[in-house]
């Protein structure tokens, strides 16, 4: 191949690739029981897409998924974006 994964490895660049996520993001066809999901299609279902971009943060999800540290940091962000979509539009109309 010219470009890619697999060219580096074939040359020798690297001596390993792994997958950053395991299995498929997007949900199987049909009526799908939430327990049959695995949790990267639970979090692009219910928490990595711009409409859920209002909702709350599915911690517990997230922690599972990506470990303590991740979680926390969103945790600690959630407050902050929320109070700059909410405030931002509030101090446009005072300063026009």
């Amino acid at each position: 191949s010219e470009v890619g994964v697999a060219r580096l490895l074939s040359e020798g660049a690297y001596a390993a690739a792994f997958p950053l996520h395991e299995g498929q993001y997007q949900l199987p066809k049909g009526e799908v029981c939430p327990e049959e999901l695995n949790k990267r299609q639970v979090l692009f279902q219910y928490w990595a897409r711009w409409s859920k971009w209002y909702k709350y943060q599915p911690l517990d999800h997230i922690r599972e998924y990506f470990g303590e540290k991740i979680a926390i940091y969103f945790a600690w962000l959630e407050p902050i974006t929320t109070c700059w979509s909410l405030c931002r539009p509030a101090t446009d109309r005072i300063m026009v």
